[in-house]
């Protein structure tokens, strides 16, 4: 089984930086002089010795020298004009080395309100956002306040700044069309994880994917053995959810003998915890769930697969999973048309001993319509310590959906593996 890497940065943080107006007064991508955070200080210089460098693009970028030991010293920039009680969001690309941490903050320049939020790297580019909310209007500016924990000279690099007047998270579900899924990850189950991976509360053991012709969505699906009076529970990252909005989940689910089941939704603070019962039965069927939450926040969505109350085990298994906007659920889009992966026996994880014959199933899935297709099929055999003992290429040309295999001798101790180009 592959599993897709899945980045943590919300969807909030990818809007085009072009698409949003910065009220910053100065250059946040330093790509012309004075840019912001170079020259300003409220009523004194700044405190940090700062340097504009070429980055990796051949663009420009602000390069901040952190003394070992360091706390609380930092960089501020011209002050620009706000609203009392309106939500502005500051978003910037930062990379800190080791040892080095950071706040934001928006600051009166009567020095009467300022609030501090933590930055940090919450992706692989550095992008991170956060917002405050001004207590009175007039003149602001924004600080980066620093910290070096270790004895050595650090630093912080920061690029493409900008302050605009606005919920960031907001803006993001404004950007999403009607009827699109608002669940990351590959929720047909061909061949990854789906948005619900990751066990809630310690309830339950991974998910396991199983295949069949007819799954909902594709040929593979989620599952999981539910033991007596138990209940497993699944979730994934939080969303930023609108309480002004309407929301519908659906999902294909059916058991080896009818139960209930709960979709649950959780405010990050308890404030607004929903429980929503379905039926399973023993076929596939697709259970469709309107709600709205109280809050503007961040919601946690979890999947309770429960056998609670009952002397024997359930399998219960779940396919097609999506939330989107809207009262009434639309058809599931797989998200993607062309799928290969190998299967190996599952009672010796893939590790033969010489004279055993294993068979390599290859499996591929294609809804592209553009049929034949040509492909190259390789397989790697290796030994314990991951060093190729053999590896030969077959070309393989797809017809239609079917599984092909081969038999071969293993005169040596290894584990096959394969991939398709």
């Amino acid at each position: 089984m592959w599993k897709p890497i899945l980045a943590c940065i919300a969807l909030s943080l990818t809007l085009p930086l072009a698409a949003i107006e910065s009220i910053l007064p100065n250059d946040g991508t330093f790509e012309t002089d004075g840019g912001y955070f170079t020259n300003y200080w409220c009523d004194r210089p700044n405190s940090l010795s700062w340097q504009v460098v070429e980055d990796a693009d051949g663009g420009h970028c602000l390069r901040l020298e952190l003394p070992g030991g360091m706390e609380h010293q930092g960089v501020s920039g011209e002050p620009f004009e706000v609203q009392a009680h309106t939500t502005y969001t500051c978003r910037m690309k930062i990379q800190l080395d080791e040892g080095v941490s950071a706040q934001a903050a928006l600051v009166n320049c009567d020095w009467k309100d300022t609030t501090f939020m933590t930055l940090g790297n919450l992706g692989e580019d550095g992008l991170c956002a956060v917002e405050f909310t001004p207590k009175f209007s007039g003149r602001y500016w924004l600080l980066l306040d620093f910290a070096n924990t270790s004895q050595d000279t650090a630093g912080a690099t920061i690029d493409d700044i900008q302050l605009f007047k606005g919920n960031l998270r907001m803006m993001a579900l404004d950007s999403i069309p009607e009827g699109e899924n608002l669940l990351t990850g590959n929720n047909s189950y061909e061949g990854g994880d789906g948005f619900f991976s990751q066990i809630w509360a310690g309830q339950g053991s991974p998910l396991e994917l199983a295949e069949d012709d007819d799954a909902p969505a594709g040929c593979m699906y989620a599952t999981t053995m539910v033991d007596a009076d138990d209940c497993h529970s699944y979730t994934g990252p939080r969303l930023f959810m609108d309480k002004d909005r309407k929301y519908v989940f659906s999902c294909w689910v059916k058991a080896d003998r009818p139960t209930t089941c709960e979709f649950i939704t959780v405010h990050t603070a308890w404030k607004d915890t929903q429980m929503h019962k379905f039926h399973v039965t023993t076929e596939w069927n697709r259970i469709e769930i309107p709600f709205t939450v109280k809050f503007s926040s961040d919601y946690s969505l979890v999947l309770e697969l429960t056998n609670r109350n009952q002397p024997t085990p359930v399998q219960i298994s779940f396919d097609a999973v999506k939330l989107e906007f809207g009262t009434q659920a639309t058809p599931f889009v797989q998200e993607k048309t062309f799928y290969a992966g190998a299967k190996l026996p599952g009672d010796n994880n893939g590790i033969f001993f010489p004279k055993e014959n294993p068979t390599l199933k290859i499996l591929a899935i294609d809804k592209r319509d553009e049929l034949p297709q040509e492909a190259t099929c390789t397989i790697t055999v290796s030994d314990y310590s991951q060093r190729v003992v053999r590896e030969f290429s077959q070309p393989a040309v797809w017809t239609k959906r079917e599984s092909a295999s081969w038999t071969s001798q293993c005169p040596w101790t290894g584990s096959a593996s394969s991939s398709t180009e």
